[in-house]
């Protein structure tokens, strides 16, 4: 009955340190938008997101155009830094989520999420050509900068 005792109590004390997982832990989502595209302009404005473990992109919405052919959007390429690139496919919808389960490292290690303090670009377009796709090649339709506060 004690070891029983003893077990519940440590349980407890388990259970009752533990954080929940607030907003900074949450999938936060990002609407593509022609406002934010800093391929159509270098002025277009950041991105501001808190730090979080993924991010829903949603960008059904959004005209991709390359040049002035209409594409359909196949790659996202998201660059943490130089050391750290990552790409994932966007989903026929146009819908998409970065997150560790989904963004395949091009370059450096697993993805670690969205820290605090840090600015991260994210690309979406096409592959170059269909052998490309995991070689990391992109026809850049549209480019943002996200700050992560």
């Amino acid at each position: 009955m004690s070891c029983f005792r003893a077990f519940i109590l440590s349980l407890l004390a388990l259970v009752g340190c533990s954080k929940p997982a607030g907003p900074a832990h949450a999938v936060q989502k990002l609407v593509v938008d022609q406002q934010h595209n800093q391929a159509a302009s270098k002025e277009a404005p950041a991105y501001v997101i808190a730090a979080s473990t993924g991010l829903l992109v949603d960008a059904h919405g959004f005209q991709f155009t390359y040049g002035a052919e209409k594409i359909v959007p196949q790659i996202a390429q998201v660059v943490v830094d130089s050391s750290h690139v990552y790409q994932m496919t966007v989903g026929q919808d146009g819908v998409f989520t970065i997150d560790r389960s989904t963004a395949a490292p091009l370059r450096g290690g697993p993805f670690e999420g969205f820290r605090s303090g840090t600015k991260v670009i994210v690309a979406i377009g096409q592959s170059s050509a269909a052998s490309d796709q995991s070689k990391g090649s992109l026809k850049v339709s549209w480019v943002a900068e996200i700050r992560v506060q």
